[in-house]
């Protein structure tokens, strides 16, 4: 018989109207990140999973890798991420915020991003402290995946896929 797994899904956190949606699913684990950022906000978010079952020549192989935003090459910074074989996320914050472009066109986008792991490991990317709207998850539980909106050049919403504990 097999185990039935609750999950939650987070609200879309940031301008969820902005940019085309995107939803990578839910999977057995996160496995890397990598974000990009310029001085003012996060510009890309790419994701990538693990996937265990029966079937050994997928078991742990990584997926997904989509670049969510980053179009405009803005980027100044980039960071990666790469969890332990038995490490997972447990926590996302963030901050977001408005974005003016050159052309005065203004809007609300992710400024930065912090994760946790529960071996204690934190990864963040994005100027901090200049946004008042902070967020974070607020369920117990590992993040086994992620949904959004993205812009060309920016991520404008995140949202996580949480396995209840």
């Amino acid at each position: 018989m097999a185990m039935s797994r609750s999950y939650y899904a987070s609200p879309y956190y940031g301008n969820s109207k902005g940019g085309k949606r995107w939803e990578d699913g839910t999977f057995t684990s996160v496995k890397k990140i990598t974000m990009t950022a310029n001085d003012m906000t996060l510009t890309s978010a790419q994701l990538h999973y693990g996937l265990a079952g029966h079937d050994p020549s997928v078991r742990w192989k990584s997926f997904g890798g989509v670049v969510h935003g980053g179009g405009d090459k803005t980027a100044t910074t980039t960071k990666e991420f790469v969890l332990s074989p038995h490490e997972c996320l447990t926590k996302m914050t963030g901050y977001k915020g408005m974005y003016r472009d050159e052309w005065n066109n203004e809007w609300c986008v992710i400024k930065s991003l912090t994760f946790y792991t529960d071996k204690g490991r934190t990864f963040s990317c994005g100027p901090k402290g200049r946004e008042p709207d902070f967020f974070e998850t607020t369920v117990d539980g590992e993040i086994v995946g992620f949904f959004g909106s993205a812009s060309d050049s920016l991520l404008d919403s995140i949202g996580v896929y949480m396995l209840l504990d």
